[in-house]
């Protein structure tokens, strides 16, 4: 039964999550899906800490209205004790736009709610 959970979930999250690239606007000079001045927040926060780094610039890349978002942010609490606080630093640099925000706060309403004490995310970095 797991396992079939888990197969709708991930069945879920792929088909939520979209492949719009473009969606955060902004100059990315290094063309890492991330714009300069999240790039430039992230070296500062990272302090260093090369796998906290990679989880910054992987959650980053993702767009905070799908639905994804919140699971892959899992992987900061794992690397970080102020990981909820680098999370919400991050979303409010990602919604920096009245549109970025109406879009977030639109699309996060129908992202269904899941019980993540029961998901194993190991964060491969």
């Amino acid at each position: 039964m797991n396992r079939l959970s888990l197969f709708f979930l991930c069945a879920f999250l792929i088909g939520c999550s979209g492949n719009n690239n473009d969606w955060h606007g902004g100059a990315d000079a290094n063309s890492n899906g991330v714009r300069d001045d999240i790039d430039s927040w992230i070296e500062k926060k990272a302090n260093g800490n090369e796998r906290l780094k990679n989880a910054l610039v992987n959650l980053a890349k993702i767009n905070p209205a799908k639905c994804e978002y919140s699971i892959k942010a899992k992987c900061l609490d794992q690397l970080s004790e102020d990981g909820i606080l680098l999370q919400i630093e991050l979303l409010d640099l990602q919604l920096n736009t009245k549109e970025l925000r109406a879009e977030f706060e639109g699309n996060i309403k129908n992202c269904p709610q899941i019980d993540d004490r029961k998901i194993n995310y190991k964060c491969d970095l």
